[in-house]
This record gives structure tokens, C-alpha cells and sequence, in this order.
């Protein structure tokens, strides 16, 4: 299963019936915004164009961010609580990005790549699609049918794109209420809820993935919807510090809420 995913920097030109939507924080086109209250109930990508801005995403073309600019953007986004930040680039530059954000010391499994890559029809750039490196979703045309004859950007991305989190706060999937939520508790978040909503990545190792496996099923006997299972989580936690949530809260106040329930979490 893929999901598909439009862009434009005229919002009037994206039409209804996408899984997801990309727009721009910052720059010339500040088209989030108005993503935000046309589509809040979809998955919503934010782009930075510059380092100077956060967002789910950098864009890393002529003009915009560069290669060297992604290391510390990155840890920036995961200090901020993103689990894995997003880095757009061109299926040419791809490699050269990737050797440049894991020399910095991030592994491939930590942040996501969209590749652009046009000519070559619907596809997600890898070695045995189109020979380049293995993205997370590629923006394959710029010339999808938009609205009033326009011609608009889409993607397809992998199904785990957008991580499977769940909202505490709703609507159904996790925004920026959900983040002042659970304040500063960042670290260990992305477990927690691939271990509420059952998923997995192809990142995790074969163990990693047994582990969300048994704790989903611990957790889903204790209330019914992985919504209450993080609510349940976020509510045992302590009041967060000044430095902020560690994992070891994280991992207490899970224990806390199997403790409860008269169960042990998997290891």
C-alpha cells in the first residue's frame, strides 16, 4: 500500500482526494498555513526552504537549503520531538545527501528522504526501480491534474511515511497540540506510538519489530483505541523538568500503565 500526496505553491490549485498534502513554512510560497484549514484532517507535510525554520521536512535544491545545511537541521528536528525529520532532494543528489547526513553520525533509518524524480513514470526511487538510492517517497511528476486546468506536483510514498503516530488530542493524527501535550518527552515518543498503533518501519531490526509486536498486544487489553493507550501513557508521566522528559520517564510511566492492568511490557 502507497499514499499519495499533492503539492503546489497555489493552494487553490489542489484538488480534494489525496491521503496527504505538502506545503512550504517558509520562503515566497507560505502555503502551510492554508493546508492546515483545508485539509486538517489528512496527513500534512511542512516544508522549510531554509534552515532557519522548522519543519517536518527540508528542501534541498538551487536555492534553498544545501547538503551540509540537513546534519544539523536534523538534530535540531529531533530535539524538537520530530522522530524522523524528512529531507527533499533530487534522485541525483540522493546519495551524496545520504553519505553527508550519515557521516554526521544520523543512520538512514532516522530521517525520511523524498526524492524528486521525473520522466520516469509512478515509482519510488530505489536500486530496483530506477537505480537510485532507496527514498521514502518520491515526487514523480509536476504534472498531475490540478483544479481549472492546472498542473500540480505528486507524490507517492511508502505506507510508514508518516510513521503511524496517533492524536491524544485529536483529530485523528498527530499535530502540534499533541507535541505541547506531551511537552519535552521527544526521546522514545516514536516507540511508544508505533507500539500504540501496532506498526512497524523497515528501519526496525527483526527484534525491534517482534518488541512493537508484543507490546501492542499488551497494550491494546488495556483500553480499546491507541488514542487512550498514549493518553493513558502521557498521563502517567511526572511533570516535565526544566531540561525535560527523559526515556527513563517514558519507560516508567509505561510500566506504570501495564502495573495497573496487572501486566509486564514486553522487553
Amino acid at each position: 500500500m502507497t499514499l499519495r500526496m499533492y503539492d503546489s505553491i497555489d493552494v487553490a490549485h489542489l484538488p480534494p482526494g489525496a491521503d496527504a498534502y505538502a506545503g512550504y513554512v517558509n520562503g515566497a510560497w507560505q502555503t502551510f498555513p492554508a493546508l492546515r484549514r483545508l485539509f486538517a484532517q489528512l496527513h500534512l507535510l511542512s516544508i522549510a526552504v531554509s534552515t532557519s525554520a522548522d519543519a517536518d521536512c527540508l528542501d534541498i535544491e538551487a536555492g534553498d537549503a544545501t547538503n551540509s545545511d540537513a546534519p544539523a537541521w536534523v538534530k535540531r528536528q529531533m530535539r524538537r520531538g520530530e522522530p524522523r525529520p524528512c529531507l527533499y532532494t533530487s534522485a541525483g543528489n540522493a546519495a551524496a545527501l545520504i553519505a553527508t547526513v550519515e557521516g554526521a553520525g544520523i543512520a538512514r533509518s532516522q530521517f525520511r528522504l523524498w526524492s524528486a524524480h521525473y520522466g520516469e513514470g509512478k515509482h519510488i526511487c530505489g536500486p530496483g526501480a530506477c537505480g537510485f538510492p532507496a527514498a521514502d517517497g518520491t515526487q514523480w511528476t509536476d504534472t498531475a491534474p490540478g483544479r481549472n486546468g492546472s498542473e500540480i506536483d505528486e507524490s507517492v510514498l511508502r505506507d510508514g511515511f508518516f510513521g503511524g503516530s496517533v492524536s491524544l488530542t485529536g483529530p485523528e493524527h498527530w499535530d502540534d497540540k499533541d507535541w505541547q501535550a506531551v511537552s519535552a518527552h521527544g526521546i522514545g515518543l516514536w516507540w511508544l506510538a508505533h507500539a500504540a498503533a501496532g506498526t512497524v518501519t523497515s528501519g526496525m531490526s527483526a527484534q525491534e519489530k517482534a518488541n512493537v509486536a508484543a507490546a501492542h498486544k499488551a497494550l491494546a487489553g488495556l483500553v480499546p483505541t491507541p488514542a487512550a493507550v498514549a493518553a493513558a501513557v502521557v498521563a502517567a508521566l511526572p511533570p516535565a523538568a526544566a531540561g525535560g522528559l527523559t526515556q527513563a520517564d517514558v519507560e516508567a510511566a509505561v510500566e506504570a500503565v501495564f502495573a495497573r492492568a496487572g501486566q509486564q511490557p514486553s522487553a
